[in-house]
């Protein structure tokens, strides 16, 4: 696997705190692309989250990039980023989790906009040349205080947007505690201009607008009937060496400031409730690793069954997959990220905050049958009450890895992970 294509940041939804962002192209991107404008054909990508950061956990994990490169192989645009507090990164840890969930939540709305951008229907004449250069106010599309959608595609003549939400232990457990995508896509639909959901579309145009460039000049060259040779540029779609690095915004930087001082008290009120990560969680994680199962089914359905979720949207044109790897259990979930407010579900328990629709949507779960955060039966017995309260034959599948614990370091699981994984994917789609 190469080096990403962009290495970027994008503000949190939280409180503006930057996050580190990269997207991977799979090999053979131009052909991918070509193909899907050929077949009507929608991009797929997928986000990969990563484990705790308060115990080393980056964007930069083997386990992480194992998948990615795995997911890159099935032809998927594949993006990470850096929770807040992660080593290298700005801001701190929570000790609640929500700060974490808008931060997925923002590069939720990148993604979904990068894709789209990114779309056969989408032509480089009549679409790029409408976004407007960084930093200039006067055709910033979000002047008028609303953000537009991009230009103009009918809705019913343009595919479904394909995208995998994934995390691996701590990420997993997050993904878990998303709020519903129609409720994720409103908030940059309704974006005003200024705001950080505003900043993170003009970032994904801004590169989507770099990529079909990159495109574009690959395609008159071949035109013009041009052969590249070993001294000639070659298109950067598929990195192999270092990223093309992006800092600062889009967004004009008076506009951006006034729109941070406005909502400042909201945000510091939130940041002093999360900067401190209690001892008592990482205590609690060192006394897992030794023991064995532990505490009562209620709260491993309040855990999972969150996957009822809310109804889907209507003008949302983004079909949704779940992939969790060695997910987090109760009462560790719970240390970790403590659930809000509960409710009856089929007999069971749900975190009425989580649009985690795993029950209605394809998901994978795959951990280690050593795993030593949350015992293989119990993983067993809470999957086994998932696949029956899924919607639909196949909706909900696990599989628990021979001889894997929670790291996957043990020879050869990473394969049998990847190979798991590349399975369920060529289902999926």
């Amino acid at each position: 696997m190469g080096e990403p294509a962009y290495s970027f940041p994008i503000p949190s939804l939280a409180d503006d705190t930057p996050l580190d962002c990269r997207i991977y192209h799979p090999p053979h991107f131009e052909a991918i692309l070509a193909n899907n404008g050929e077949n009507g054909h929608a991009t797929r990508g997928a986000i990969v989250a990563h484990p705790y950061a308060p115990l080393g956990g980056t964007h930069d994990d083997s386990v992480v990039l194992a998948v990615v490169r795995c997911l890159l192989k099935e032809g998927f645009v594949v993006g990470t980023f850096n929770f807040r507090g992660a080593p290298g990164s700005k801001g701190s840890s929570s000790w609640t989790g929500r700060p974490e969930r808008e931060d997925y939540t923002s590069f939720i709305g990148f993604m979904i906009h990068y894709l789209q951008q990114l779309q056969p229907t989408n032509s480089l004449n009549n679409h790029l040349s409408t976004i407007p250069p960084a930093r200039t106010p006067q055709t910033d599309p979000f002047s008028s205080g609303k953000s537009t959608p991009p230009p103009p595609t009918s809705p019913s003549h343009q595919p479904s947007t394909f995208l995998i939400l994934s995390g691996y232990s701590y990420g997993s457990l997050i993904l878990t505690r998303l709020p519903p995508l129609p409720e994720i896509q409103s908030r940059f639909d309704t974006a005003p201009a200024g705001t950080s959901a505003a900043e993170i579309i003009l970032r994904a145009r801004r590169l989507a607008q770099e990529t079909h460039h990159t495109l574009s000049q690959a395609t008159h060259s071949e035109f013009r009937g041009r052969t590249l040779t070993s001294s000639s540029p070659k298109p950067r779609l598929h990195a192999t060496s270092s990223p093309v690095v992006l800092g600062g915004e889009e967004t004009d930087p008076s506009l951006r400031q006034g729109r941070r001082s406005r909502e400042g008290s909201r945000g510091a009120a939130l940041v002093r409730r999360s900067v401190e990560v209690p001892h008592r969680i990482k205590a609690h994680i060192h006394r897992r690793r030794g023991s064995g199962s532990g505490g009562g089914t209620r709260s491993e359905d309040d855990y999972g069954a969150a996957a009822g979720g809310a109804e889907p949207g209507t003008g949302a044109r983004v079909r949704v997959s779940y992939l969790l790897i060695s997910p987090l259990l109760p009462p560790l979930a719970h240390a970790l990220v403590p659930p809000a407010s509960v409710s009856g579900l089929r007999g069971a328990f749900v975190d009425r905050g989580s649009g985690f629709g795993a029950l209605r949507e394809r998901t994978l779960v795959v951990w280690g049958e050593g795993d030593g955060f949350t015992a293989c039966k119990r993983l067993k017995g809470w999957a086994e009450r998932m696949v029956a309260l899924a919607e639909g034959e196949g909706k909900f599948t696990w599989v628990s890895v021979e001889g894997a614990g929670h790291f996957w370091r043990e020879e050869g699981a990473m394969k049998r992970l990847a190979r798991e994984v590349g399975k369920w994917v060529r289902d999926a789609v």
